[in-house]
């Protein structure tokens, strides 16, 4: 039987409760995904555009409507744009964890994600912030992630996408403040010249999207979370955009803080919900990963085989399909000696 959604309750009786944030990436986002492009100025410029043009545009903005915002920032990005986290900073906004270099946690050992973690608390509170959050720049988190965030005295995450309401991690003594990918601007405006796959979609066809989700998730009483990149959003066409998304919030009745705030409301027991340790987050138990590996490997060894006992003999009979693969058994998936596993390997990619 499934529990009723439970809506959480809002400050000031606010029908929903919603936040502006922004991943703070500049250059580090463009060297972190290839490091050969530290040596680019032009694929660089594209993220110097944002604290050298977009930040002073979106915090003006920011002051006009009167919202205070996260600003998820790499430490490395903070080194290189000092001046721009200070100006977040005096401006009386939230700035969070987001890497110290721009790399998923999940591609790193815990020792070098421990590192990470600490050289970028240390390089953002070295410039007045006062950091409790912790956005992974990919999203995603280690099998070490929450302990380490736990470690260095963080109080919330927000990576995860499984509700609209924030929530506190039964297993670690940290809240949730979910994400979305529908409402972040990278996967309708980001456009980069690596790959002309990515196209740059209009402010209206974007508003089309977000706008149904914002007064779904406003119906539902939960917590709208938006994300914005200063260097894609932070284009005079965009920035109208954001203004829209704000003006929206605040007449809907929107009770707008930081993730911060947010955070502090659900570690007060003022808001719904806790992730079971079962569920949290969903990693596959070892057992499980065991087979599948054990799987990959005889499917491997097999097809290596097939390969080494050469072609039938001429005038031999082959076997016929129903004789070569029952029923209820895998068939070959189009690519000779490879056979069609659980989606799980698939999903993995351990082929």
């Amino acid at each position: 039987m499934s529990t009723p959604f439970t809506a959480p309750t809002w400050p000031t009786g606010a029908p929903f409760g919603a936040t502006l944030s922004f991943d703070f990436d500049a250059e580090e986002v463009w060297i972190g995904e290839n490091p050969e492009n530290a040596s680019r100025p032009g694929v660089l410029s594209q993220g110097a555009y944002g604290p050298r043009v977009a930040i002073p545009l979106i915090l003006d903005l920011l002051e006009r409507t009167g919202v205070k915002a996260t600003f998820y920032v790499p430490g490395k990005d903070a080194l290189r744009h000092p001046e721009a986290v200070r100006a977040i900073v005096v401006a009386g906004h939230e700035v969070a964890h987001h890497g110290h270099s721009h790399t998923s946690p999940t591609l790193l050992t815990r020792e070098e994600e421990e590192a990470e973690l600490h050289q970028g608390l240390h390089t953002l509170r070295s410039l007045g912030a006062e950091v409790t959050g912790y956005r992974s720049p990919s999203w995603d988190f280690s099998a070490h992630t929450l302990d380490l965030l736990t470690e260095a005295g963080l109080t919330y995450s927000s990576n995860l996408l499984n509700d609209i309401r924030p929530y506190r991690h039964e297993s670690h003594p940290l809240t949730e403040v979910p994400v979305s990918w529908i409402l972040d601007d990278a996967p309708h405006f980001w456009f980069a010249n690596d790959t002309w796959d990515k196209t740059i979609r209009s402010p209206r066809e974007v508003w089309e999207v977000w706008q149904p989700e914002i007064d779904g998730i406003a119906a539902l009483g939960g917590h709208v979370m938006t994300t914005f990149h200063p260097m894609i959003s932070g284009r005079p066409s965009r920035l109208a955009f954001i203004e829209r998304v704000i003006t929206h919030l605040q007449a809907a009745g929107a009770w707008i803080g930081t993730a911060a705030e947010v955070a502090a409301l659900a570690a007060r027991g003022e808001l719904t919900g806790t992730l079971p340790r079962a569920q949290a987050p969903g990693f596959l138990p070892a057992s499980v990963l065991d087979d599948v590996r054990a799987a990959s490997s005889a499917a491997a060894a097999g097809g290596e085989a097939s390969a080494q006992a050469g072609p039938a003999p001429s005038g031999s009979a082959s076997p016929s399909p129903a004789e070569a693969a029952p029923e209820d058994e895998a068939t070959p998936s189009g690519e000779e000696g490879v056979w069609s596993l659980d989606p799980i390997q698939r999903l993995l990619g351990r082929a």
